[in-house]
C-alpha cells in the first residue's frame, strides 16, 4: 500500500444515511405505543398519506379539548389521568370539524390500517415488520424505481434489516415488539453502531459505511473522515456500573480481566473508564485504517455541520501526523492551527433543501426521449390496439395521451 495521506482542515461535511428503515419503525412504534405522536406524524405527513399540517392540527385540537374536559371534571381524590391522545382522536374523526374531504378520507384509511396492523402485531416481530413493509408499498416503490442499482441496494438493506430482526434475542424473556423497539432506542441513544443492518453493494461506486460495517472488508482506496475529538476518539463512557443501574457489573462480563475495577473512589474509577474507552476507540480506529489495500486518506477538521463550537484536535490524528512527519511514510497536510471565530459551514445545508413534497409527476425527459419516456411510450402504441379497447378504456387512454407531460 502507498503511504497514507493525513490532513487537518478548518471544516468538513458529509452525510451519513441511517441504515435502519425509518418507515417500518415508525409504523411499529405507532402500533405498539398510542403515545407515539412523533411516529404518527411521520407517517401522516409522509408521502403515503400526505395529510397537511392544518388538518393534523384540527385532529390535535380535538385531543387537546378532550384533555381539558377531563381535567375540569377531576377532583382532588381522582388519580391523575392520562391525557387524551392523538391516536384516540383518530377514532373519533366524525367529531373533528373543518377537515377537508381528502384529509378525512386519508385519515380514515390510516386509522383502519392501524387497526389491522395491531392485529398483525400478535405475530412474531420479524413477520410483523415484513407485513408492514409489504403493506406500505416499499417493495412496489423499489420495483418502479428507474435507478436500478439504488433500488437493488435498498432491497438488500431491507433484507439485511429483517435478517437482523430475526437474529435478535433479548437478554431476558421472549422477543416482543416492545423489547425490540426498546433495543433500537437504546442503540440510537448511545449512538453506537453495533447494530447496523446495511450491506455494501457490488456496484462500482463509492461506498459510505460505518467502521463497524466495514469490519472484515477491504477496498483499494479508503477515506476516513471525521478524525476529531468527539468523533474518533469518542470519549463518552457508555458503561459505568458505579453510577448507572442498567450497566452490567464488570465482574460478570467476559472481558472483566481487562476492565477497571471499582475501589470505592468514583472519580478515580471514571478516569480509569475514560482511559479504557480510549483503548476501545483505538481498536475501532485500527479497523478503519486497515481496510485499505492501496491508498488511505485520513482527515479531521475543527468544524462539522452547524456546530456552534469547534471540535478539538483528535489525539489519534495528532499521533498519525507526528508519525508521518518523523518517518516520511505519509503525506502530511497540517492545515490551519486555529479553528477561527465562526463556523464556515453555517447555512450550507440550506442550499441542499428541496421543496417537499416534490411534483407528483417528475420530469422524465432525457437525451434519448426529449419529450419524456411516458409520451414516447404512448406515441409508440399501434392505433389498432387502441381501437380494440372498450369505449370507456379508450376514452381513458385518449385522455391520458392528451395530458401534458
Amino acid at each position: 500500500m502507498n503511504g497514507p495521506r493525513l490532513a487537518r482542515s478548518r471544516s468538513a461535511s458529509w452525510r451519513c444515511v441511517r441504515p435502519v428503515p425509518r418507515g417500518p419503525l415508525a409504523y411499529a412504534r405507532a402500533v405498539h405505543d398510542p403515545k407515539a405522536s412523533v411516529a404518527l406524524a411521520r407517517i401522516l405527513l409522509g408521502p403515503r398519506y400526505r395529510v397537511g399540517f392544518k388538518d393534523l392540527a384540527l385532529v390535535a385540537r380535538l385531543a387537546t379539548h378532550e384533555s381539558k374536559l377531563m381535567l375540569e371534571y377531576m377532583t382532588e381524590d381522582d388519580v391523575e389521568a392520562e391525557p387524551f391522545l392523538f391516536a384516540e382522536a383518530l377514532e373519533r374523526l366524525d367529531e373533528v370539524e373543518g377537515l377537508s374531504d381528502q384529509a378525512r378520507t386519508r385519515l380514515t384509511a390510516f386509522r383502519d390500517e392501524l387497526r389491522a396492523l395491531r392485529q398483525e402485531a400478535r405475530k412474531p416481530v420479524g413477520e410483523f415488520l415484513g407485513e408492514v413493509i409489504r403493506r406500505i408499498g416499499i417493495l412496489d416503490e423499489l420495483d418502479a424505481d428507474l435507478d436500478r442499482p439504488r433500488a437493488l441496494g435498498a432491497r438488500r438493506n431491507l433484507a439485511a434489516f429483517l435478517d437482523e430482526v430475526h437474529a435478535f434475542e433479548p437478554v431476558e424473556g421472549e422477543l416482543t415488539l416492545r423489547a425490540f423497539l426498546d433495543y433500537v432506542d437504546a442503540v440510537e441513544e448511545l449512538d453506537k453502531q453495533d447494530w447496523a443492518p446495511v450491506q455494501p453493494s457490488d456496484e462500482d461506486s463509492v461506498k459510505v459505511m460505518t467502521i463497524h460495517v466495514a469490519k472484515g472488508l477491504e477496498f483499494d482506496h479508503v477515506f476516513v473522515p471525521g478524525v476529531a475529538h468527539g468523533y474518533l476518539p469518542n470519549p463518552t463512557i457508555p458503561q459505568n456500573p458505579a453510577e448507572r443501574g442498567k450497566s452490567l457489573d464488570f465482574e460478570l462480563r467476559g472481558d472483566a480481566k481487562v476492565l477497571p475495577s471499582f475501589d470505592g473512589n468514583v472519580s478515580r474509577f471514571k478516569t480509569a473508564l475514560a482511559a479504557q474507552e480510549i483503548v476501545e476507540e483505538r481498536r475501532t480506529a485500527y479497523v478503519a485504517l486497515t481496510r485499505a489495500r492501496r491508498t488511505l486518506s485520513v482527515s479531521g477538521a475543527f468544524w462539522y455541520g452547524d456546530n456552534n463550537m469547534p471540535k478539538k484536535p483528535s489525539l489519534f490524528l495528532d499521533e498519525l501526523m507526528a508519525w508521518g512527519a518523523s518517518t516520511g511514510s505519509a503525506s502530511v497536510e497540517h492545515g490551519p492551527e486555529e479553528p477561527g471565530l465562526e463556523n464556515p459551514m453555517l447555512g450550507l445545508r440550506e442550499g441542499f433543501v428541496r421543496p417537499w413534497p416534490g411534483p407528483a409527476r417528475p420530469d422524465d425527459a432525457d437525451t434519448l426521449f426529449p419529450g419524456g419516456w411516458r409520451a414516447a411510450a404512448i406515441d409508440g402504441i399501434q392505433p389498432s390496439l387502441v381501437e380494440a379497447l372498450p369505449s370507456a378504456d379508450r376514452a381513458a387512454f385518449e385522455g391520458l395521451a392528451r395530458r401534458p407531460p
